[in-house]
């Protein structure tokens, strides 16, 4: 494992070895700039090369003066109103930056975990830490989601409908078509399914 990775990253075999992770979430970006600058120490030893292979049995810290580099982690939780976009930019007069600032919260550096559409509520988090944003969106960590969707119809949907959300559902991202996985679908029309 490159040295790199192993600061920036809490793998188990690793994590007794690694002080920065048990208490700051960085990017490997950061850590690359740390170690470029002679922060690390690999069993006693300065590294410079963020490449340098690493293994369980090995000595990871940062020294003293490295902890500059090593931000303390922000995490913002709140929830979003309807009629708020997401997006951080301070010359469109929804954006999530506004709300953000009303509450007395600064923007610097955070971003959003995820996102709400704007014409949906709910709790959203935002952070300025990579490896937490990482840790609660990426599909490998198998953190469930669950929505509440009000349908104004006026009449029940079809079960057809509800069985095609039930496997699963359907959308473009990237330029990629994405599946998502089975989804727990009910509907108050149908009692407890």
């Amino acid at each position: 494992l490159p040295v790199a990775s192993a600061v920036a990253t809490a793998d188990a075999d690793l994590e007794d070895h690694l002080p920065v992770v048990a208490e700051k979430a960085v990017s490997r970006s950061i850590v690359h700039q740390a170690v470029a600058e002679g922060f690390v120490q690999v069993n006693g030893a300065v590294v410079r090369d963020p490449a340098v292979v690493v293994g369980a049995g090995d000595s990871v810290c940062v020294t003293p003066d490295g902890w500059k580099w090593f931000p303390e982690s922000r995490i913002v939780v709140l929830r979003k109103p309807v009629g708020v976009d997401c997006c951080l930019d301070a010359s469109k007069p929804q954006s999530l930056v506004h709300l953000l600032q009303r509450l007395g919260e600064s923007v610097a550096g955070l971003f959003p975990v995820g996102r709400l559409d704007k014409d949906s509520q709910g709790l959203l988090v935002l952070t300025n830490s990579g490896v937490l944003c990482e840790r609660l969106l990426h599909p490998r960590f198998n953190h469930e989601k669950e929505y509440l969707v009000t349908v104004n119809w006026p009449h029940p949907l079809p079960a057809p409908v509800l069985n095609l959300l039930r496997s699963g559902v359907k959308w473009e991202a990237r330029g990629k078509t994405v599946f998502s996985d089975p989804c727990r679908v009910w509907s108050d029309d149908e009692g407890d399914t």
